[in-house]
């Protein structure tokens, strides 16, 4: 059988678990030490390590301030050694001694090499050589900015040939969650790189759906532009992707079924049917709705459009992401959904068509509903009227949204001139031709919104409401 491994410190990071099991481990090594000892680089790394525990304040519980002190003098001492091991290293070293690293100090060997200046001991041909032997190193490497910028022609020429540079950019620009280590490209790597890196990883086989989905939700910006021929390219292959998963992987459905029951008693009834949710609406529930604006409120009461502050609920809410969805690669301009968003947003488009058809029985439309409850308004707050032109029942969709876009958007003006003024000045709106944003429109209310932002609300709403906390499982208590 082989030696044993030998255990070595590691510093994840400042609340990672295994602190206290790698505090103890530093023990011994610290109690250990003299400097006078023959060390190799991953002795060297592992002594960094240890000095980084005490460098983010993390002693052992168990540890005495007379032992604390005493350790953080002999860290001083190891670091005097570390600098001496690194400022040692030199052009010809350097490959040797990074290949001596292993997985868990790489990290800590180029900090320290930029730290310290070593990379400046180090001439370009060398350098190159070690990106095309120490490839994934690339990561590391171009969150170093002093060594980004000392390389920059070497590591360009790299990121042109090397077939994962396409995933860094994408995932550096475009990427939702960021990484641990902000990327620094060279300065020299262009817009047309750029771009020509993009359209040959859309080329390749290896593209990955998911980067080739961020492709097509990217933005352009100062240093990431596509031209619409890429984009175009990428849309194309991420259907071409998509329709092969379909094929091949592993698929299942999900549906939503509505209907209006005759001799149901109850307002609503829902049911599930294998994948499908079944949910039907009492007829002779309806048909007790008298005049247009209970029966308007039917939207709210009945078919959930807004909750109870009267806020819309058709919207994508983190509680309602599964987890594969929370840790899959998400653009930071992307709008998040999952199964229960796609449920409601079905569910919601078959109930106006079914409240539309259930309507027309009774000679009345969506239309005529709102326009009513509009008049309401202006009545109850004494407006005199509210304009809002309203599209004929008998208008296509397309035509229907084109006439409501800018009619939703003058009801907003409407509102916003009555709450900051209390009187709506229709020649003063017709001058005011710049759109209006949800955030600049004011509230009759002294509070408008209330945010839950503090890292511990969070945590708590998290623990009573998210389906993945411990307070999920009632199962065990149910008796």
């Amino acid at each position: 059988m082989g030696a044993k491994k030998k255990e070595r410190v590691v510093f994840y990071s400042k609340n990672d678990g295994a602190t206290w099991p790698n505090l103890l481990l530093a023990e011994e090594r610290l109690k250990a030490f003299s400097k006078d000892a023959e060390f190799d680089t991953k002795d060297i790394l592992e002594l960094y390590h240890i000095k980084l525990y005490f460098d983010n304040g993390l002693h052992h519980p168990n540890w005495n301030l007379e032992e604390t002190d005493s350790f953080k003098g002999i860290v001083t001492d190891c670091w005097a050694v570390v600098k001496k091991f690194m400022l040692e290293i030199n052009n010809e070293s350097i490959t040797e001694n990074l290949s001596k690293a292993g997985h868990h100090y790489n990290r800590s060997f180029w900090q320290l090499v930029e730290m310290l200046n070593v990379y400046k001991k180090v001439d370009r041909e060398t350098f190159a050589s070690i990106l095309q032997n120490f490839h994934r190193d690339v990561y590391i490497i171009l969150s170093l900015p002093l060594l980004v910028k000392h390389f920059q022609n070497e590591i360009r020429e790299f990121l042109l040939t090397y077939q994962e540079t396409a995933e860094l950019l994408i995932g550096n620009t475009e990427g939702r969650e960021k990484a641990d280590h902000e990327l620094h490209f060279p300065r020299n790597l262009t817009l047309v790189d750029k771009e020509r890196i993009i359209s040959d990883y859309l080329d390749s086989p290896l593209a990955n759906l998911n980067y080739v989905r961020l492709v097509v939700t990217s933005r352009d910006t100062p240093e990431f532009r596509l031209s619409p021929k890429v984009r175009l390219k990428a849309k194309k292959k991420a259907e071409e992707l998509n329709d092969q998963i379909m094929e091949e992987g592993y698929t299942w459905s999900e549906g939503v079924e509505i209907a209006i029951a005759k001799d149901q008693t109850e307002p609503i009834k829902i049911t599930r049917r294998g994948s499908t949710i079944v949910t039907s609406y009492s007829e002779p529930y309806l048909d007790a709705h008298t005049g247009s604006l209970p029966l308007f409120n039917v939207f709210a009461n009945l078919f959930h459009y807004t909750d109870q502050q009267g806020l819309i609920d058709l919207v994508s809410h983190d509680s309602e992401l599964d987890t594969l969805k929370k840790i899959m690669m998400k653009s930071k301009n992307e709008y998040v959904t999952g199964t229960a968003f796609l449920r409601k947003r079905y569910q919601s488009e078959m109930q106006l068509l079914l409240y539309t058809h259930y309507l027309k029985g009774r000679n009345l439309t969506v239309e005529q509903l709102i326009k009513d409850v509009i008049d309401a308004l202006a009545s109850h707050f004494e407006l005199g009227s509210l304009r809002f032109n309203m599209p004929s029942a008998d208008s296509s969709y397309l035509e229907k949204i084109r006439t409501l876009a800018p009619e939703l958007e003058f009801i907003l003006k409407q509102f916003q001139a009555f709450a900051e003024d209390g009187a709506i000045d229709f020649e003063l709106l017709e001058l005011q031709s710049n759109p209006i944003r949800f955030s600049e429109i004011p509230s009759l209310c002294e509070t408008k919104y209330i945010y839950a932002n503090g890292s511990e609300i969070i945590r708590l709403m998290s623990q009573f409401y998210s389906d993945r906390a411990s307070l999920h499982d009632v199962a065990p208590f149910e008796e």
